[in-house]
């Protein structure tokens, strides 16, 4: 064979073996979604809020997770009403437990990309979850983007192909940093519970679109945060989990 000839064939087959191999690389997964579901009321709860404190905080700022805390509202009647809890928070849990047959909702919870739930003080069940959950994820994270507008946060939403979104619920969140509360009633009294991640708002979309959300007077713009990610309803999967702290980045 002409030797000019060889090296040609030599060169093509290099460089279609570097196509298959470009096509075949997997696309960035997107950070794992961990959901905190606790109250101020409940004595069991400090010690995994302050989990999210510590290892959550620096899975933050790694761009490897969100925690959120989701305050629920069924303790309020016990003595201490949780000034960041809400229906909505409850509702969440409780869909959790309707999906996977739980006998009853309980504090603190933490489920981990919408996997059944689990003692949400526990480190290690927390680290589990965490590198599992890390290698299923496959959905590459939503675009999203937030500036302040008058009295509202104006979030633009994106994505690079909508079909990877069919059959999934997308949820967008604003949590806020940061937060001190010195309890004088309940389970909890007189402690100061410094928190994170605490969840303000929450609303759902079905499709990709720009939304605007008012800014509540209690909330510190500096310390507020907007996460949007895709969960698909039959599997309660959570993929495309994105946010941008603070809002006015």
């Amino acid at each position: 064979m002409n030797k000019r000839i060889s090296i040609l064939l030599s060169t093509l087959f290099f460089i279609g073996a570097g196509q298959i191999n470009a096509q075949d690389v997997k696309q960035p997964a997107s950070p794992v979604l961990i959901e905190l579901f606790t109250s101020q009321g409940c004595s069991s709860c400090p010690p995994a809020e302050e989990l999210l404190n510590t290892w959550g905080m620096a899975l933050f700022k790694a761009k490897k997770a969100l925690p959120l805390a989701f305050h629920v509202n069924y303790w309020d009647y016990l003595g201490w009403k949780d000034p960041f809890s809400s229906s909505f928070a409850t509702a969440r849990q409780r869909q959790y437990a309707s999906f996977y047959n739980a006998a009853s909702v309980f504090t603190p919870e933490m489920v981990v990309n919408g996997q059944p739930g689990f003692n949400g003080a526990d480190r290690s069940t927390a680290q589990a979850e965490l590198d599992q959950a890390s290698l299923l994820s496959s959905l590459p994270s939503l675009g999203i983007k937030t500036k302040i507008h008058s009295k509202n946060i104006q979030v633009l939403l994106s994505n690079p192909s909508e079909d990877l979104l069919k059959g999934k619920t997308i949820y967008i969140v604003v949590f806020e940093n940061d937060l001190k509360t010195s309890v004088n009633r309940g389970e909890n009294n007189r402690r100061l519970l410094i928190q994170n991640f605490v969840v303000r708002y929450q609303t759902s979309l079905d499709k990709i679109k720009k939304l605007s959300i008012p800014i509540e007077f209690q909330w510190n713009i500096s310390r507020l945060g907007v996460a949007v990610w895709a969960q698909d309803s039959q599997t309660m999967g959570v993929e495309g989990l994105n946010w941008n702290y603070p809002v006015s980045n």
